[in-house]
């Protein structure tokens, strides 16, 4: 007999759930790092990446008879070389005149507003502000656009591999610095940036097994940003590359059948079927069915749905290594989670409890390692912390814990930012000498946190650049 003839338990079921979920989870914790290829930088007509799209204006302005589809091919026509020493009247013309023609491409800043607009899924994608640090395997400045655009009012880093060991290894050049947490806005390119030197970026086939070559080699690689890439969670976008070469970004990527933390994949009628099957093999997640669009559709959705799902349980116990950390009395609650969600909108990563922690040693503990890690201590004072002044409540030793913190510090670490309403006569209060000391920020009635937001974006840019 089938018991189960007639109930509709499995309608609905998503074969794909738990793979969604640890993604959505992965986002949420900012353990997520996109890497965005060519694929998907622009959008042309003919559905061209943006390395097709270059590649055809220059065959069509130097009037090449055969149409190529890779700077490989375009470099090794005689037409080609024959046709551009035409043009320019050089005689000498060598195959690495390519290079010279791309950095004059993307020299012309109107030229690139023009033509190398961010496509809508990559503006999409880096505008919800989730990534903070993303790595693009294309030498074009297309995602650097993106991502100035998205995270305005903070410093963008650059970071950049040339196949220069001297460099390529350097904190704040070529690789990471020790311990950076990679919550600073960052773009990386993996294969080198235009403009540059011949082959200090990728265009030819060469260019890619010997930058590939240095990936792989603990002598010339970036230790700092592998280590921590083995555990982040790469969001694989738009990057159309062969079987073989797909594999060698996975491992340059520190990334092996034993890694922790694989990644997704966007897969399309170019993806071969020897690498859809390595990758399944390896647990990469490979959505069925779904476009690069479709997946940054799903995040969004998803995303959302898990924030309206756990709306509270984002307050519940303090976090480590967060950007800000807001200190204020249970009284200031509408204050405080208005100041929250400005901050967190705006793509910080913020300690905040809405119920104030009253009680118990080792969450006191918790709080103070809180404190020690944040970059910046945000304490909110109003007239209810004049009211209060007889009474006992946490905030006062987060605001002492704070104060032993800055003393440990250089005096040009901006650490204690504090905030306060108008009338308030912080000054002339009875609040630590050593609060006193900072600069404090008023807001009105209207809760408007614009002047505080623009300091504690200068004080996380210049605690950023001092690590680089």
């Amino acid at each position: 007999m089938d018991f189960l003839n007639g109930l509709d338990i499995f309608d609905g079921l998503d074969p794909e759930k738990d793979k969604w979920d640890a993604l959505v989870e992965a986002v949420v914790r900012g353990n997520v790092v996109p890497v965005i290829g060519p694929d998907v930088l622009c959008e042309f007509e003919g559905g061209k990446n943006i390395n097709e799209f270059i590649i055809s204006t220059i065959d069509s302005q130097l009037r090449l008879s055969g149409r190529h589809s890779t700077f490989s091919q375009l470099v090794y026509d005689p037409e080609f070389l024959s046709q551009l020493a035409k043009a320019t009247r050089n005689p000498s013309i060598t195959r690495d005149s390519i290079y010279g023609l791309v950095n004059n491409i993307f020299s012309n800043p109107r030229n690139v507003e023009q033509n190398f607009k961010p496509s809508k899924l990559v503006s999409r994608l880096l505008g919800l502000r989730l990534f903070p640090f993303v790595i693009t395997t294309s030498f074009a400045p297309v995602v650097e656009q993106a991502m100035s655009e998205a995270w305005q009012g903070r410093r963008l880093r650059v970071l950049s591999f040339v196949n220069d060991p001297a460099k390529d290894r350097k904190p704040g050049i070529g690789d990471i610095p020790a311990g950076d947490d990679m919550s600073a806005p960052t773009v990386y390119y993996m294969f080198g940036r235009t403009p540059g030197q011949p082959h200090r970026y990728v265009l030819t086939d060469n260019d890619m097994l010997e930058f590939c070559k240095s990936w792989m080699s603990p002598q010339t690689r970036p230790d700092e940003l592998c280590e921590q890439l083995k555990d982040k969670y790469l969001l694989m976008l738009g990057c159309g590359y062969s079987d073989w070469l797909f594999r060698f970004i996975w491992f340059c990527m520190n990334k092996s059948s034993d890694s922790k933390t694989q990644g997704l994949m966007a897969q399309d009628e170019r993806t071969h079927e020897t690498l859809v099957e390595y990758l399944r093999r390896i647990d990469t997640f490979l959505p069925t069915n779904k476009s690069a669009e479709e997946i940054v559709d799903e995040i969004e959705r998803r995303v959302r749905v898990y924030r309206e799902q756990h709306e509270d349980d984002r307050f519940a116990r303090p976090a480590k290594g967060t950007d800000v950390f807001i200190s204020y009395s249970r009284s200031d609650s509408e204050i405080a989670e208005r100041l929250y969600r400005v901050l967190s909108e705006n793509g910080l990563n913020v300690w905040y409890d809405r119920n104030n922690l009253l009680g118990g040693s080792k969450f006191m503990d918790e709080i103070e390692d809180a404190i020690e890690s944040t970059k910046v201590f945000v304490p909110i004072f109003t007239s209810n912390i004049q009211k209060e002044a007889m009474d006992a409540h946490v905030y006062r030793q987060e605001w002492k814990k704070a104060l032993t913190i800055q003393e440990s510090m250089g005096t040009a670490r901006n650490f204690i930012i504090p905030v306060h309403e108008d009338g308030f006569p912080f000054y002339d209060a009875d609040i630590p000498r050593g609060l006193k000391a900072h600069n404090s920020l008023a807001f009105g009635p209207d809760m408007d946190f614009t002047a505080l937001l623009e300091s504690i974006n200068n004080a996380l840019d210049a605690l950023t650049k001092f690590k680089g």
